[in-house]
């Protein structure tokens, strides 16, 4: 029997299990895909659930232990520099997106600024010299290298001194990676002016990354603990003092893209690309491959298919 877990968006109403998970087969994931060793995150966890806040329809992963820390973080992003891939992202929609509600002016705050990728840019295009929140040690240094204002700090914490001090409070792709949600929230909008806008961006899932790409190691704890899309967010409303402004994906995945990742979902195959399967695997994707096909044209017909990441911006009442 499973046991009872309070929403970490509302902290007192309970959740449903909706979706089991083998431990085991997300270790071997993030040793296949990234060479990096999970397995400390899992100890006496050989399963664990997505969980659904029945007042908000949040899905999440559960126990909290699951968490990523520090080191894994570290060794994501160094894998990402040895080869090629990166990890702090340069140019996103969720960017230039936001930039259309920051006025020259503004005083802003961005929790989980990675390497200042965006405050570099909010100095560039809105000469604003904007403060950053960040936990991850070694890009800290790299910043405060650059003559960034970046502190480490949980956003709970510089709340205590830094209340209605923005106009504008950005997170980009932080808050998937977040257990205490109403915490994580209700510090944003502490710091924030009456009338600012909180700005967040996540992966869109649908229910998961890219609608059915159930085993993405990185929408998978450690990395990810929550999986959010637009009614969530809308959901929020009715918890939170805020209201949506204007939310935008980013652009959709290509009909054919739609019908893989389907397609795996379909057969249960968790490994990444079509030439890593097995050549049974290989041989059900080419049967199978034009019903997929077909039902994502009639998807894509009918406006059902969005885009990997989504973009919301709040306004704090």
């Amino acid at each position: 029997m499973k046991s009872e877990v309070l929403s970490p968006v509302t902290e007192d109403s309970f959740c449903i299990p909706e979706e089991e998970f083998n431990s085991k087969e997300i270790i071997d994931l993030y040793l296949s895909n990234f060479n990096i060793d999970v397995n400390r995150f899992f100890l006496n966890i050989p399963t664990f659930d997505i969980y659904r806040c029945k007042e908000t329809g949040y899905r999440f992963y559960y126990p909290v232990e699951l968490m990523g820390d520090g080191l894994f973080y570290e060794q994501l992003q160094k894998k990402g520099q040895s080869d090629g891939s990166g990890y702090y992202r340069e140019g996103t929609f969720d960017h230039k997106f936001s930039l259309e509600h920051i006025e020259e002016g503004d005083k802003v705050l961005e929790i989980g600024c990675g390497e200042g990728v965006y405050m570099k840019l909010l100095a560039d295009q809105k000469n604003i010299i904007s403060t950053g929140l960040e936990l991850n040690n070694y890009t800290i240094k790299k910043c405060i290298n650059e003559g960034l204002d970046v502190y480490n700090m949980l956003i709970e914490d510089f709340a205590v001194t830094a209340k209605s001090s923005f106009d504008k409070v950005c997170t980009f792709q932080v808050l998937e990676h977040v257990y205490s949600i109403k915490s994580f929230i209700e510090s944003s909008l502490k710091v924030l002016k009456k009338g600012g806008y909180l700005i967040i961006s996540v992966p869109n899932c649908e229910p998961y990354r890219m609608r059915h790409n159930k085993y993405s190691a990185l929408n998978l704890p450690p990395h990810h603990m929550g999986l959010w899309n637009i009614e969530i967010f809308q959901n929020l409303t009715k918890i939170f003092p805020i209201e949506i402004i204007e939310a935008k994906y980013s652009n959709p995945p290509s009909i054919k893209g739609d019908a893989y990742f389907r397609l795996k979902s379909w057969l249960d195959i968790r490994s990444l690309s079509f030439e890593n399967q097995t050549f049974a695997e290989k041989i059900k994707m080419i049967l199978c491959f034009p019903f997929a096909f077909t039902y994502s044209i009639f998807d894509k017909l009918n406006g059902a298919i969005n885009g990997g990441q989504i973009c919301v911006v709040f306004k704090k009442k």
